[in-house]
């Protein structure tokens, strides 16, 4: 079949919140590097740009067509943006391109060291067996803009701008995306489809529900629609296995990731901490600031370290007890504490104790993303709102265990010890829940 007439787009963004992408260079930082070269590698590129499209074609179609049948989705992501499968190779269909490449001034921003958790200071970690030094990272600041010319079928931008739209509404790009960072905003209007025209400025939840509907249906009109069911193997945009909820308005981009900071954990503090503490100034709810540290019943832990004192995890019991176990040579806790908070996402580091909690396949530490997602909206000037997005699919794949690595000893590798995580996504529901907002309905 011919491809069909071509179409060529010029799309604008602007950062929203700060953008950490690690350039060429982003996994394997050598610890001499200088302060320029660590800059020149928050460089903007377009494979990650890509990247995020392919997942959100393949989010939205998972959710017309089920995620059984994945081999089927794949080909149809590599009609348009390339792929090499079993059967064959598929040259992409599409070509992006930055218009402008001038650098765009990264800068760090040390407030956001528990949302953007590794990005801000110096740290070593293990990828595939080898030692790996990451050094901290720079961001393209919030207000800096860019430019992509895409090329592509018309047929194939009946999609990609409903594809654009999700993504600016849900996603984001560069590292911890999911957590705050890399919010991105697409500015021009011209090419933006028609249900997304009002998503800059737009403050209800009605209007944003529309954007996704009609990506939504703008799939089944291209590839028909499937009866399916059971939870997702992969994140897919469904109403019953996506959750989106916004928040109320916030006057600044900091304002609006700090209230989501305190929303899943409450900062450490000079002063000697209440064992109820009173709500933070910004926050989510009343109901569920502090998610991850709160008490089922009963006072809050608390915890001191130096000057400082904390509120302590909910998992704090369990994961010490694992942890002593390796350090005194005894005998695992049995049976193996839960991980409550391991539904946020694994790994979950306690470098304190030297503790990470992983998720194991075949021996080997995977990293499990977060099934919550936070985004901030640009709602319109000195306006921004929090977006929080629930994928709720499988917590663990198959044939996965969830240790507490302990590093004992500094040359030897560490010493695994089992513990476990809840058995679905009730504990991070709940969060969603209690937090103050409107759910985004779409069909």
């Amino acid at each position: 079949m011919a491809p069909g007439p071509l179409v060529c787009k010029t799309l604008a963004f602007e950062v929203v919140t700060p953008l950490y992408l690690g350039g060429i260079d982003a996994s394997r930082r050598e610890p001499d590097k200088h302060k320029a070269d660590l800059e020149r590698d928050a460089v903007l590129r377009v494979r990650p740009i890509l990247a995020q499209w392919r997942y959100w074609f393949r989010a939205i179609l998972g959710g017309i067509w089920g995620t059984s049948d994945l081999p089927a989705i794949a080909r149809e992501e590599a009609q348009v943006f390339g792929g090499a499968g079993e059967s064959r190779e598929c040259a992409s269909r599409l070509s992006c391109s930055l218009i402008d490449t001038r650098p765009l001034r990264p800068q760090r921003y040390p407030q956001l060291a528990y949302l953007a958790y590794g990005m801000h200071e110096r740290r070593e970690r293990r990828d595939g067996g080898h030692e790996v030094v990451e050094l901290a990272r720079w961001a393209i600041p919030p207000g800096q803009r860019f430019e992509l010319r895409v090329v592509c079928t018309r047929d194939d931008w009946a999609l990609l701008q409903h594809v654009i739209a999700v993504w600016s509404l849900l996603g984001g790009l560069g590292a911890r995306h999911r957590r705050g960072a890399g919010s991105v905003r697409w500015l021009a209007e011209s090419d933006r489809p028609s249900g997304a025209l009002a998503l800059p400025l737009a403050t209800d939840h009605a209007s944003l529900g529309r954007v996704v509907t009609e990506a939504r249906k703008a799939f089944i009109d291209r590839f028909g629609s499937r009866r399916w069911a059971g939870t997702p193997d992969f994140d897919v945009v469904d109403p019953r296995w996506c959750v989106l909820k916004l928040s109320s308005v916030f006057p600044s981009w900091e304002t609006a990731l700090e209230a989501a900071s305190n929303q899943l954990r409450l900062p450490v503090s000079r002063n000697t901490l209440p064992s109820t503490p009173a709500p933070p100034t910004r926050h989510l709810g009343h109901s569920a600031f502090g998610w991850r540290q709160r008490p089922d019943t009963g006072g809050w832990a608390v915890g001191s370290k130096g000057v400082y004192s904390y509120y302590q995890a909910k998992d704090h019991d369990g994961v010490y007890a694992a942890k002593e176990s390796a350090f005194r040579h005894t005998a695992p806790p049995n049976p193996p504490p839960v991980v409550r908070n391991a539904v946020f996402g694994l790994p979950i580091a306690y470098p304190g104790w030297k503790t990470t909690i992983d998720l194991v396949v075949q021996s080997e530490a995977r990293r499990r993303p977060s099934p919550l997602a936070v985004r901030v909206l640009k709602v319109g000037n000195a306006a921004y709102a929090v977006l929080l997005l629930l994928f709720k699919r499988n917590l663990l794949p198959p044939n996965a265990e969830v240790k507490a690595n302990v590093k004992v000893r500094t040359n030897r590798p560490p010493v695994p010890v089992p513990v476990s995580a809840p058995p679905d996504l009730s504990e991070v529901e709940a969060f969603v829940n209690k937090c103050d907002g409107n759910f985004i309905a779409f069909t």
